[in-house]
């Protein structure tokens, strides 16, 4: 049987990311890789949050499109909030700091609600609890992200 792959594996595969065009709309987009997903992720300040939709919009400046896949953008946050959490690292890539284009927090990232909650509150971002928890304070708009 064949040896299950680490997050760490999955997270970091070797590559570039990928220049397509997305079928739907017919625009230039880049499929990020792991690696793209932390070194964008590591530019969002503290204390501030960023959607999802200006992370993408962040990466796909950076490669030159017009658009970031959406699909390959959050299994690789995913993953990268999933390794911060099981290794512990001394300087984490903060995870927590992007959050759906809505403003509430992804229910896919660990811990839903209360780790992503209690890292926001410790920057001073406030969340507000509920049925979809939503961040209340700390949303960066388009032009403070890209930085």
């Amino acid at each position: 049987m064949a040896r299950r792959k680490t997050t760490r594996e999955k997270l970091y595969r070797d590559g570039q990311p990928k220049i397509t065009t997305d079928r739907r709309t017919g625009q230039s987009m880049v499929v990020p890789t792991g690696t793209m997903v932390e070194e964008t992720v590591r530019r969002i300040p503290a204390g501030r949050v960023v959607r999802i939709r200006d992370l993408r919009a962040a990466m796909a400046a950076q490669a030159g499109t017009q658009t970031a896949c959406p699909l390959v953008t959050g299994i690789m946050l995913r993953l990268l909030a999933e390794l911060m959490e099981e290794e512990q690292p001394e300087n984490p890539a903060p995870w927590w700091r992007v959050v759906r284009d809505d403003g509430t927090l992804n229910h896919k990232l660990p811990g839903y609600p209360y780790r992503q909650t209690e890292l926001l509150l410790n920057e001073g971002i406030e969340v507000q609890m509920g049925r979809k928890p939503k961040v209340v304070s700390g949303l960066a708009d388009e032009t403070e992200f890209p930085g």
